[in-house]
């Protein structure tokens, strides 16, 4: 118990407020980005320990919205196998984000999975309603970051393309939503057989295409009011069975206009395509 100080990382604390009064300190809405395992150890063999354990914690006061705060989450675990869907789950805009999907009526719910298999065993809950961090980014990335070639099986290239563009404090929730919303109507007519399978490697590119289609090819940034502005329009087409599938409908067209034929996965992920829709939207529009 002595040596244990030598051997262990230590304990990371990001908090919003610290008070320090002599040998005793409060913290704030606090949150442990690094030595979680530590603490859950050490918790179960408390009766145990002695006051010869030693321990090397860090405490540090950030603003919540700070983009430090969320960069110092993921550099603490930089070094152990976690994937980055779990380090953005303990971001403050991951919860913003969730608390947002709370607050949609129940006729629009979705239901985001902010912490893997968070909604496991709850009745009531279809999992065609369950939106996790991959998924997620591969919605939002398609409708407004124009990475729908790498959202279908290049989730890693995916990642690379949009790390510095997603899941920004400042960014508002609706489009975050809209997306998956517009992936979740998409799917229904799908399994409804309302629009023909050959287009379902191509879903991704048919959410970017319904964005320009209904809201316009001048997008405002995602940051400004003008942003949940367009996003609204897209929600409420969405929101209608018949608008959204005669919306999702032309988006058909649009695919057909620039594949010569060819419906082949290989052509979803192509680069060349994503252009190739671009273009011929923004010539036409």
């Amino acid at each position: 118990m002595h040596y244990f100080v030598l051997y262990n990382n230590g304990i990371t604390i990001v908090a919003e407020d610290i008070n320090v009064v002599g040998d005793r300190i409060t913290i704030t809405d606090y949150q442990i980005v690094n030595g979680c395992q530590t603490s859950y150890v050490l918790y179960h063999n408390r009766e145990s320990i002695d006051d010869s354990l030693c321990i090397p914690i860090k405490v540090i006061a950030l603003a919540r919205d700070s983009r430090l705060k969320n960069n110092i989450i993921k550099a603490n675990n930089r070094q152990t196998p976690v994937k980055l869907e779990e380090l953005e789950s303990l971001t403050d805009f991951q919860k913003k984000l969730e608390e947002y999907y709370k607050s949609l009526p129940e006729d629009k719910q979705l239901y985001y999975e902010r912490r893997p298999r968070q909604f496991n065993g709850i009745e009531g809950i279809e999992k065609i309603r369950i939106v996790d961090i991959p998924s997620q980014m591969r919605c939002f990335a398609s409708m407004f970051l124009e990475q729908a070639h790498n959202a279908g099986r290049y989730h890693a290239n995916l990642q690379d393309e949009t790390r510095q563009n997603i899941f920004l404090f400042d960014h508002h929730p609706i489009g975050y939503y809209v997306s998956a919303y517009a992936k979740f109507r998409l799917d229904a007519l799908f399994r409804k057989k309302h629009i023909d399978a050959k287009y379902s490697p191509f879903k991704y590119h048919m959410l970017n295409i319904l964005r320009i289609q209904l809201s316009g090819k001048d997008m405002p940034p995602i940051t400004s009011n003008k942003f949940i502005k367009y996003c609204e329009i897209m929600e409420i087409i969405l929101s209608e069975d018949n608008k959204s599938k005669e919306a999702f409908l032309n988006t058909t067209a649009i695919i057909d206009s620039q594949v010569n034929g060819n419906y082949d996965r290989a052509v979803a992920k192509t680069l060349t395509l994503s252009r190739s829709i671009k273009n011929f939207l923004f010539e036409s529009k």
